[in-house]
């Protein structure tokens, strides 16, 4: 048996299925609306589900973490006052010692990846290990100075800045507002205050085209993004031009990048992820970041690498 952990529209789990299906496979989808009663006992550790199902961890040969969140059983409603906020508080790290225990047990499972170590995937940290290991990455800052970011941004007048950690999109008025990478110039440094929230602003790199390269078990699949051809996607290429869309095509990276892409992976508690690289005018490869999480879809049907098969079978064969 097979867990997945994914989230109800992401269509990339859908396809991994599909081939799971087709073989015969039998699998276990946690969507992350799904509310889960975890039980213990000397007979092992059982999760049942809001909607009725029951899966033994007994059962699992291979677990994947693709995304979403344990939503363990509801809290309880109570009055707002100074012990309901101890109380709150309690339940919550109860349940975070549940989920670190569970992430545990499914850890030593045959995975690709697992909460925990997703959440670790902190941009800082990645740049740090990229450049020790040989990349070449942007110069970079985090601060909340408005003095210290004015002296960068001389030294750098195309400077981007984007989350360290997770980018987080808004939900307004049934609008979707997506955290994008954005241009930072001296003009709207003047729209800051003095001291702000601390914030990671990054050279930007000039770019002959971006390269998304997804990592699978030590094999690396990469596909070139003509984004700097649509002032649109210039800077970011998931400010996607819908009605001009960006060519993708194979791309296959030279073999040091390649065998630094590597050693960065073994350093990684997790065998998957999507890599964000430049290539320069002046052929030069940048590294950007490694999201464990990332879009895979994307780069496997342009491609023709049929990533979702290869993910499929992983899974069978993680034993």
């Amino acid at each position: 048996m097979i867990l997945i952990k994914s989230i109800s529209n992401d269509y990339s789990t859908t396809h991994v299925i599909k081939y799971l299906a087709e073989q015969g496979i039998p699998f276990f989808r946690v969507n992350e609306e799904k509310i889960v009663t975890f039980s213990l006992t000397t007979a092992g550790v059982t999760l049942e589900l809001s909607d009725g199902r029951t899966l033994c961890l007994q059962d699992i040969s291979a677990y994947w973490y693709r995304r979403g969140s344990w939503r363990f059983a509801p809290k309880p409603k109570m009055p707002q006052n100074r012990t309901s906020e101890l109380l709150t508080q309690h339940i919550k790290q109860e349940h975070e010692s549940l989920l670190a225990f569970l992430q545990e047990l499914l850890r030593i499972k045959g995975n690709l990846s697992d909460q925990e170590s997703a959440r670790q995937a902190n941009k800082l940290k990645q740049m740090q290990l990229a450049k020790a290991i040989g990349l070449t990455t942007p110069e970079y800052i985090v601060t909340g100075n408005k003095t210290v970011l004015q002296a960068f941004l001389q030294t750098h007048p195309q400077t981007i800045t984007k989350a360290f950690d997770h980018a987080l999109p808004f939900l307004a008025e049934q609008v979707l507002l997506p955290s994008y990478t954005t241009a930072v110039t001296l003009e709207n440094l003047a729209l800051l205050p003095e001291e702000f929230a601390p914030s990671m602003f990054q050279q930007m790199i000039p770019k002959r085209l971006e390269i998304r390269s997804f990592y699978l078990a030590g094999k690396i699949f990469s596909m070139a993004i003509f984004s700097q051809l649509d002032p649109k996607t210039a800077v970011d290429f998931r400010h996607y031009n819908w009605r001009r869309p960006n060519r993708n095509v194979p791309f296959k990276l030279p073999h040091t990048v390649e065998r630094h892409l590597h050693r960065f992976m073994e350093k990684m508690p997790f065998s998957s992820g999507s890599f964000d690289l430049i290539l320069t005018p002046d052929n030069e490869y940048y590294f950007l970041e490694l999201n464990p999480v990332g879009q895979f879809g994307m780069v496997s049907i342009p491609c023709n690498y049929y990533l979702e098969k290869r993910i499929a079978n992983h899974l069978i064969h993680v034993h």
